[in-house]
């Protein structure tokens, strides 16, 4: 067992460290490569979906008997569609 707020805090240690240090180094010109910054999208997503999985399961722990599923599967909902929602009303707003 291990506990679910060293595991909040360390997966969101070390996303910050990761995107800081990609992004740092592509603004001061240590590196210039458009594939190197592209590639940060991928090591970033491994600490956020951990983060995300240990958050969900707190929630559906908290949930009511018989909840679960559905608390689980509402929260993964209404997480997913932010990216895409936001996506869309940026581009109506700024073309």
């Amino acid at each position: 067992n291990f506990s679910w707020r060293k595991m909040l805090l360390i997966t969101g240690i070390i996303l910050n460290l990761l995107d800081a240090t990609l992004a740092l180094c592509t603004t001061y010109d240590v590196v210039r490569n458009q594939y190197f910054y592209l590639g940060e999208t991928i090591l970033d997503e491994i600490p956020a979906a951990a983060n995300f999985v240990v958050g969900t399961f707190i929630i559906v722990e908290m949930a009511d008997q018989g909840n679960e599923g559905l608390t689980y599967g509402l929260f993964t909902t209404v997480s997913n569609l932010g990216t895409p929602f936001s996506r869309a009303i940026g581009n109506q707003i700024f073309g």
